[in-house]
C-alpha cells in the first residue's frame, strides 16, 4: 500500500471468512509450539534478521510464496488466541481495525 493510501476492510465479510477456515482446518503442531522475538543482538549487526524465513506477521511480507507453507500454523495460532481470550473473532477484528484506523489518522 502506498503511503497515505487507505483500504477499507469488510469487518462482517473478513469474520466470515476467518470463521469458516478456522472451523474447517485442521492442524498438526504440538501445543507447546511458540514464536520467539528476534533477539536484539541479530537487529543491531544483522539486518538480513528482519527478513522472515518461515513466519510472516504483518503485511510486508505477508503474501510471499516462499512463506506461504506455514500459514496452518498461524492460523492455529489464531485459533488458540481467541479460544483463550474468550472474545468474539469479530470484536478482536472489530478493534485491530479500529486501532489501525487512528493510526492512520495520526499519521496523515
Amino acid at each position: 500500500m502506498a503511503p497515505g493510501e487507505h483500504h477499507a476492510v469488510d469487518v462482517e465479510q473478513l469474520v466470515s471468512s476467518m470463521e469458516t477456515i478456522l472451523s474447517s482446518a485442521t492442524f498438526s503442531i504440538g501445543p507447546d509450539s511458540c514464536i520467539f522475538s528476534t533477539p536484539d543482538i541479530l537487529l543491531r549487526h544483522n539486518k538480513k534478521a528482519y527478513i522472515p524465513t518461515a513466519f510472516s506477521i504483518g503485511p510486508l511480507h505477508h503474501r510471499q510464496d516462499y512463506l506461504k507453507r506455514t500459514e496452518n500454523i498461524k492460523l492455529k495460532y489464531l485459533q488458540n488466541l481467541v479460544s483463550r481470550t474468550g472474545v468474539a473473532l469479530k470484536d478482536l477484528i472489530g478493534t485491530v481495525a479500529r486501532i489501525e484506523a487512528d493510526w492512520h489518522g495520526r499519521k496523515d
